[in-house]
C-alpha cells in the first residue's frame, strides 16, 4: 500500500467525521450508526507506518530482515556456535519465510479478487436476474472500491443495500431499484430514466446532475441528499421524502409528486409548480393548495 492510498484513507476518516457532526444535528440515529461503521471499517484499515513500510519493501528485503532478525535471537537465546544455529534453522526458518511471502502477496490476491467481482459485473451486463452480480457489488463496495461509469442497465437489484457505494456516471436505465439502500452513496450524474425503484433509499447521497426522467421512485427517501440540477421530468414520485434535500435547478415537469415532502428542502418553488403537486408538503411545512404555491 502506498502513501497516496494512506493518504485517501485519512482523507476519507476526516471527511466522515465532518459528516458525523451533520447527521448528529439532524437526529437521524440510523444513519449515525452507519456513519461509525463505515468510520471503524475505515480505521481499521487505515495503516500504521510500519506497515507502510513493510509492503513497500521488496521480497528480496523483507526476506533478509526475517533471517537476519531470526538466527540473532536464537544465537542469543542458544548460546550455540553461529554455524550450528544456521543449520538447526534452516527448516523453521524456511517456514517463516513461507508465511511472510504469503502475507506480502495479499495485496496482490485482494487485486485479483477485486478483478475477478468486476468480470462478473461485467459478464452479467444486460442480464436481468444475477445472484453473482448482487454479491460482487457487495463485495467491492465493503473493500471501498470506485465503480464510476459501471453499467447496471436492466439489472434487478431490489433490496440490495450498499451503503457508502460510489458510482459516478453510473448506468442503471430500466434497473429495478425497489427498496434498495444506499445512504451516503456518490451517484452524481447517473442515468435512471424509467428505472422501476419504489422505497429506495438513500439519506445524504449525492445525486446531482443525474437523469431519473420517466422514472418511478414512489414513496423514495432523498432526505438530506444532494440533488442539485436533477431532471425528474415525468417521473413518479408520489409519497417520496425530499426533507433537507439540495434540490435548485432540478426539473419537475411533468412529475407526479402527490404527497412527496419537500419540508426544509432548499428548491425553486416555480419548478415545483410544472410537476402535479397535490397533497404535496412544501419546503414551509405546509400542504400544497391548488390555488398557490
Amino acid at each position: 500500500m502506498n502513501r497516496i492510498d494512506v493518504e485517501l484513507k485519512k482523507k476519507q476518516i476526516k471527511e466522515l467525521k465532518s459528516l458525523e457532526k451533520i447527521v448528529d444535528s439532524k437526529g437521524d440515529p440510523n444513519v449515525s450508526k452507519l456513519l461509525s461503521k463505515r468510520q471503524r471499517f475505515l480505521k481499521k484499515n487505515n495503516p500504521s507506518k510500519f506497515e507502510v513500510w513493510f509492503w513497500n519493501q521488496s521480497y528480496l528485503t523483507t526476506g533478509l530482515i526475517v533471517t537476519i532478525v531470526f538466527i540473532t535471537l536464537s544465537y542469543i537465546s542458544n548460546g550455540n556456535t553461529l554455524l550450528s544455529l544456521i543449520l538447526n534453522s534452516i527448516e523453521p526458518l524456511s517456514v517463516l519465510l513461507a508465511v511472510m511471502i504469503f502475507i506480502k502477496e495479499t495485496p496482490e490476491r485482494k487485486k485479483q479478487y477485486n478483478y475477478q467481482a468486476l468480470s462478473t459485473i461485467d459478464s452479467a451486463s444486460g442480464i436481468k436476474n444475477s445472484k453473482a452480480r448482487i454479491v460482487a457489488l457487495q463485495d467491492l463496495v465493503d473493500e471501498g472500491i470506485n465503480l464510476d461509469e459501471l453499467d447496471l442497465n436492466n439489472a434487478n437489484l431490489e433490496g440490495i443495500e450498499i451503503n457508502g457505494v460510489e458510482i459516478k456516471k453510473g448506468i442503471f436505465t430500466g434497473a429495478n431499484l425497489s427498496d434498495a439502500v444506499m445512504h451516503l452513496a456518490n451517484l452524481q450524474k447517473g442515468e435512471f430514466s424509467n428505472v422501476y425503484a419504489p422505497s429506495f433509499q438513500i439519506r445524504f447521497g449525492n445525486l446531482s446532475f443525474s437523469n431519473f426522467k420517466q422514472s418511478n421512485f414512489s414513496n423514495a427517501d432523498f432526505s438530506n441528499s444532494n440533488l442539485m440540477f436533477a431532471n425528474f421530468e415525468d417521473a413518479n414520485l408520489s409519497g417520496a421524502k425530499f426533507r433537507n434535500a439540495k434540490l435548485r435547478g432540478a426539473k419537475f415537469k411533468g412529475a407526479y409528486l402527490n404527497g412527496a415532502d419537500f419540508k426544509g428542502a432548499s428548491i425553486d418553488l416555480n419548478s415545483l409548480k410544472k410537476g402535479k403537486l397535490e397533497n404535496a408538503i412544501l419546503p414551509n411545512g405546509e400542504k400544497y393548495k391548488s390555488n398557490k404555491v
